[in-house]
């Protein structure tokens, strides 16, 4: 038994919308990921300003620590107000 062409469109509009829903989904989950870095990365600047007086020395340090780009710093940051001093991330270019 064959399908129609309206069964055919009915078919690929389902999966169509459950592809979004996926999608959705995923985006929502990165989101969340990423709020949670965050805060981490918030917790951990605010940690290290204990040891370091000048914020620039603690972001040396603390971003030295991890395999981020600049980029993907300024992707973190961006929308905050927060400045951050991007100068020991990893170059983008190495990744």
């Amino acid at each position: 038994m064959s399908m129609t062409w309206e069964e055919i469109a009915v078919a690929r509009m389902q999966e169509i919308n459950r592809l979004r829903s996926v999608v959705r989904s995923q985006h929502e989950d990165l989101r969340r990921k990423d709020a949670i870095l965050f805060q981490v990365l918030q917790f951990a600047r605010e940690t290290s300003k204990e040891k370091y007086t000048d914020l620039k020395d603690s972001d040396e340090w603390l971003f030295s620590k991890f395999d981020i780009t600049k980029t993907e710093l300024a992707e973190i940051y961006d929308g905050t107000g927060i400045s951050v001093y991007d100068g020991s991330c990893t170059p983008n270019e190495e990744v």
